[in-house]
């Protein structure tokens, strides 16, 4: 139970980053932005859906990348996270490569090394970031970048469940810094 709660601690100081990042927002159009974001967000879902099926044959040339949000704009990026955090099994199984910046952190009482990969949005007010396993045995810190150095990820997206919580993640990641 002691990594639940190193992982709930994570996911805590990453919704953190995001809300004081968005504090400023004008309390009279807040309620709109919402809405329209929400809205913005299920436009930019269908959008990448059908942009993914058309892609489907650039996947050899990109290595097999089925999401690569390298190549996408800071909003796209941004949403395309939102979408796979709140939409998990819409990509399961899919290839993912992402760029952001390195982040590790250790759980003293299990021992486990987290490490994750955290993106800004368009306006670096607001932050997201997933969790990634690396594939073979590299060994930190000797193998990884320095915390807060940009990194490019591209693993497998998986998600699992701890209790009722949920933690989404890419695995079998090769790491380029």
């Amino acid at each position: 139970m002691k990594l639940n709660k190193t992982a709930y601690i994570l996911v805590i100081f990453l919704l953190t980053c995001c809300l004081y990042g968005c504090r400023y927002s004008s309390p009279e159009t807040s309620g709109e932005s919402v809405t329209q974001a929400t809205e913005a967000s299920a436009d930019v879902s269908t959008a990448s859906d059908t942009e993914c099926e058309s892609d489907t044959s650039d996947q050899a040339s990109s290595g097999g990348v089925d999401i690569d949000l390298t190549t996408m704009s800071a909003t796209m990026v941004y949403a395309e996270v939102y979408n796979m955090i709140y939409m998990p099994d819409d990509f399961v199984g899919k290839t993912v490569k992402m760029e952001g910046s390195f982040l590790t952190m250790l759980d003293e009482q299990t021992g486990i090394r987290y490490y994750g990969c955290v993106i800004q949005d368009a306006t670096a007010c607001c932050s997201q970031g997933l969790d990634f396993e690396v594939a073979g045995d590299l060994i930190y810190p000797d193998d990884f970048p320095a915390v807060g150095e940009d990194i490019t990820v591209t693993g497998t997206y998986d998600y699992y469940m701890e209790g009722d919580l949920m933690y989404c993640l890419l695995r079998d990641c090769t790491i380029e810094f």
